[in-house]
């Protein structure tokens, strides 16, 4: 084994290039952007606390339990800052999904349509933000990749057995990651069946097998705190199926736009071109798979009954690629190689300046007002009321990094209406949702959060 690999390497090591620039990205966005509400929010309600806990109790969605179970290990590191020791982790995770699709897409379309969809994909907006942000979603990346190589295998090799123990063991791991992995298993789970329906029965065997184990996995947490954390989530509620069908265009929408950092059309309108040309080269088994990616959120969610959050479906930042490569697999194969390297080249670069206008970058620099201020706080032993959803996360978080004095700050029930008028503090913060505040105005305001700054007397 180590030997194919050492002999892959060698045989593609000039192409494997194309990752420099997406891990100069992720590695410059890791060290440059500050902590994010989840991951602080991840740190202190399960990587600081027994690693049992996040193994038996699922008290919020941010609880991605094998992610979790990861930064206890990555807690370990002997790196200062907790931060980095968090999402160093993530970074090593990310880089192997890009390794092994590029395996996977070598194989089965060859060495420039690998290029370019591994070239491209990890610098998608969801890629990026999700290659060195300490949650689960570069998981559910790698997984979902893994499970595509593995129907790939099942299909193109007379059903097999190494296919459905790799399918089976990404599956388990998936969903131990995030029960939503059952979006991407239920895709995968479609393309088997469809190319691959004569040998159902082992479908079901593996499929059943898969079932076990995850609930074997889950059982501690049902057994302390009820199957209806598992299937329920205060924060997606269902909606009814009507309601999901009429704002489904606009979700898929703002799903190519979020998950690609580009603008919606322009990526649909490379799908449409891209599906055109599968339907000119009359090539069915793409063609179907193409279907079947495509359509997928749309039968999904209406099923479901649910509108969730674009990040869902982190794993179409790679879909998006991979339909538009292997629809222009033969364009692709005519550029020289040199010629095809420079163009991906390019719009990484494009794909690097681009991602500081995304949305996922603008999240995680919206605590750098409120780090000045929380520096103003500290240096100057200032007093101050914090609540909000976020803040107080943040704060202890930075706190944290930095071994800084927080005794002078109040953290307030962050589930109550809080006015500003009855406090007595130099700085003031508060849920804009939740701030009842009359009589004073708020010296700054990021649309999450009210100051408010006492008045030098």
């Amino acid at each position: 084994m180590t030997n194919k690999i050492t002999k892959f390497i060698k045989t593609h090591k000039v192409n494997l290039l194309i990752f420099t620039i997406p891990a100069i990205t992720i590695i410059y966005y890791a060290a440059k952007l500050l902590t994010n509400f989840d991951e602080s929010y991840t740190y202190f309600h399960f990587v600081d606390k027994p690693v049992y806990y996040c193994m038996f109790h699922y008290p919020f969605p941010n609880n991605h339990i094998l992610h979790s179970l990861l930064m206890h290990l990555a807690n370990l590191l002997p790196i200062p800052d907790p931060l980095i020791r968090l999402r160093v982790f993530v970074i090593i995770g990310s880089i192997c999904t890009w390794l092994i699709t590029y395996y996977f897409t070598n194989k089965y379309y060859g060495q420039k349509v690998a290029m370019f969809i591994s070239g491209l994909f990890p610098m998608m907006a969801f890629s990026i933000s999700f290659g060195f942000f300490s949650r689960g979603y570069y998981l559910i990346l790698l997984f979902f990749i893994i499970c595509l190589f593995a129907a790939y295998d099942i299909v193109k090799n007379n059903n097999s057995r190494r296919g459905w123990i790799m399918f089976s063991i990404s599956s388990i791991l998936g969903f131990y990651t995030m029960p939503s992995f059952l979006y991407p298993f239920l895709t995968v789970n479609a393309i088997i069946f469809v190319f691959n329906y004569k040998n159902i029965k082992k479908q079901i065997l593996y499929n059943a097998i898969t079932g076990t184990s995850v609930f074997l996995l889950y059982l501690p947490i049902i057994i302390f705190d009820g199957i209806e954390v598992l299937i329920g989530n205060d924060i997606v509620r269902p909606i009814g199926r009507f309601t999901v069908l009429k704002r489904l265009p606009e979700f898929l929408y703002s799903l190519i736009s979020v998950a690609s950092g580009i603008k919606g059309w322009i990526i649909l309108i490379a799908l449409i071109v891209s599906l055109a040309l599968l339907i000119k080269k009359r090539d069915r088994s793409n063609l179907i798979i193409f279907a079947i990616l495509a359509a997928a959120p749309f039968g999904l969610l209406i099923l479901h009954g649910v509108i969730p959050f674009e990040r869902t479906f982190a794993y179409y930042s790679f879909i998006i690629i991979f339909l538009i490569g292997i629809s222009f697999s033969d364009y692709i194969n005519k550029v020289p190689k040199t010629a095809l390297m420079a163009g991906i080249v390019a719009l990484q670069i494009f794909l690097f300046i681009n991602y500081g206008k995304h949305e996922y970058y603008r999240a995680h620099t919206f605590g750098k007002e409120f780090t000045a201020i929380r520096h103003t706080i500290i240096e100057e032993h200032k007093s101050c009321y914090i609540s909000t959803w976020w803040a107080e996360e943040f704060f202890r978080f930075e706190a944290l990094r930095e071994g800084s004095d927080q005794s002078k700050i109040t953290y307030g029930n962050q589930f109550e209406l809080v006015s500003a008028d009855t406090l007595d503090y130099d700085y003031i913060f508060i849920d804009v949702v939740k701030d009842m505040t009359e009589s004073r105005k708020a010296a700054y305001s990021d649309g999450l959060a009210n100051l408010y700054v006492k008045e030098k007397e």
